[in-house]
């Protein structure tokens, strides 16, 4: 119920989106990942396991302007389980899990930003997003499957030890085409697209 109420397409993330792409590539998207929003503008991702179950939603705000996350502001980051009443037993799963049955070929990476926006772009791929750098136990749900993991800058040697426990495949596209200015600031997989966009 709650879910299905904020299915709306109107947050300061999805305005951002829309200088970049047409309404009609951001609603499917909004469908797709069933992003939903609050009245204060902040996007709310949910988390859908394999059984369409929700697990949580993750609300987070942007800046419209340049799709930053805001972070020190009250309120740029909550749970949506900390406003449900009933007792509630928290366990995450990858962002986008629910696609899991399309049967594509899986790319993971660390924020649900860089899904949303690379899914837009790539569509070779089911894009999932781990939602946090110590979220790897996440990745378990996809293991045997055709999975390449896509690190932001800085984070490759990190994500290639869990690549390999995993039989993952990795991809170093940042790394190969990353400038030093872009390395000092992790540039992630969301900056490069846009990037490419904006040229």
């Amino acid at each position: 119920q709650m879910m299905v109420r904020t299915l709306k397409t109107d947050n300061f993330l999805i305005r951002f989106l829309s200088k970049y792409f047409q309404p009609l590539e951001l609603a499917y998207t909004i469908n797709r990942y069933r992003l939903g929003d609050t009245k204060d503008g902040r996007v709310i991702y949910w988390q859908i396991d394999e059984n369409n179950r929700i697990r949580t939603g993750k609300m987070m705000l942007y800046d419209h302007e340049t799709g930053h996350r805001v972070k020190n502001q009250p309120n740029s980051f909550d749970w949506v389980h900390r406003h449900v009443k009933k007792d509630f037993q928290l366990e995450q799963c990858l962002f986008g899990l629910h696609l899991i049955k399309e049967g594509k070929p899986i790319a993971i990476v660390e924020s649900e930003k860089s899904a949303i926006i690379a899914n837009l772009t790539i569509p070779t791929y089911t894009w999932m997003a781990a939602g946090g750098k110590g979220n790897f136990r996440l990745m378990e749900a996809v293991k045997g499957r055709d999975v390449t993991l896509f690190p932001d800058l800085g984070a490759f040697d990190d994500w290639s030890k869990h690549a390999s426990n995993f039989g993952f495949k990795i991809s170093d596209l940042l790394e190969q085409t990353a400038t030093d200015e872009e390395r000092k600031n992790g540039l992630d997989i969301a900056d490069y697209v846009i990037k490419q966009i904006e040229q």
